[in-house]
Formats: structure tokens, C-alpha cells, sequence
């Protein structure tokens, strides 16, 4: 999957942006999410999709967005714009640590690979499984469609995704 997404020339990576934004709206996935709301979103990395133009769409519905901040080994999101990020550890853009801490309504997950059932492989370090473990909002996988595959390995502990939005569909996990 690191090595498909790798492969997308920049302006097939953008263009396939501005389409996961568009089945991101459509799906469902952020009807309960209002005007004053915050949404967690991350910085794609690696040939990551983009979730940028679907953050600005909804901060045009009002909606706030927060980023993650590593603490120690830990995820904590803060409110801020793209333009107040800062240089994190790992080589990570991250909010500055005078941000304000949010509490999420929804959040947008990035994954090497996703399945119908909701589950998702990351890079193993287990950050997001750690936030997915005690969020109670809703759960959104967000990657290209080709990483959308028939099954990935799952363990007991592992928390399924709500919904799952690519650049081609958005679907509601079987879970």
C-alpha cells in the first residue's frame, strides 16, 4: 500500500482529495456534526489522502478542526489552523502546545489499509488505536479506494471505524 500511495503523481493525489471531500459530505458521516462542533483531522504524510479540502468545507459549515499533538506517547487534539502548526516530533507538523485541547465529534483516521467491517491497518504504533479506544464520536476511515480491501487483521481490542470514505464511495462499516 506505502508504495501504490507513493506512486501518485501530486496532482492525482490532489484531485482525488477534492473527491474523498465530496463522498465525505455526501456519505452521512457528518449530519450529526453541527455548526460549533470540532472534528479531528490529521496532516497526510507519506502520500497520505488529503483530508485538506474537506476540512475547509467544513469550516465553512462553522465546524472547528484539531490536529494531534504527540504527549509523551499519547494523542491529544487541539484546535488550530494548518498555519499555526509546528515543527513536532518525527518529523510531524503538530499544534503548538498552547492550543486549545478539543473535545471531538468526529474524527478522520488515515490507514495503510481499510475493510468493509471498519477495521484498519496504520503504521503500528499504535497512536490512533489508543484515541479510537476512547472516543465516543463518530469514526471515519479515510484513505484511497484501492486501500480498501476485502479483509485486514484485526485483534479483539482493535476498535472498528464507523464510517469508511474514499476518493471512488463512502460506506457505513459492517461492524
Amino acid at each position: 500500500m506505502k508504495a501504490l500511495r507513493g506512486a501518485l503523481p501530486a496532482e492525482r493525489r490532489e484531485a482525488r482529495a477534492a473527491d474523498a471531500a465530496k463522498q465525505a459530505l455526501a456519505s452521512g458521516a457528518f449530519d450529526a456534526v453541527a455548526n460549533g462542533a470540532t472534528i479531528g483531522s490529521y496532516i497526510a504524510i507519506r502520500g497520505e489522502l488529503d483530508p485538506e479540502p474537506l476540512e475547509n468545507a467544513l469550516r465553512e459549515r462553522g465546524i472547528a478542526v484539531a490536529y494531534p499533538r504527540v504527549d509523551e506517547d499519547s494523542v491529544v487534539f487541539h484546535r488550530c489552523l494548518r498555519s499555526e502548526l509546528v515543527d513536532g516530533p518525527m518529523g510531524l507538523f503538530e499544534p503548538p502546545s498552547s492550543a486549545e485541547v478539543a473535545t471531538l465529534n468526529a474524527l478522520i483516521v488515515p490507514a495503510l489499509a481499510l475493510d468493509p467491517r471498519g477495521h484498519r491497518v496504520g503504521y503500528g504504533m499504535g497512536f490512533y488505536d489508543r484515541v479510537l479506544a476512547e472516543l465516543t464520536a463518530t469514526r471515519i476511515g479515510y484513505a484511497y479506494d484501492f486501500q480498501l480491501v476485502p479483509e485486514t487483521p484485526n485483534e479483539a481490542h482493535d476498535v472498528a471505524l464507523d464510517w469508511l470514505v474514499t476518493d471512488a464511495r463512502h460506506l457505513r462499516a459492517e461492524a
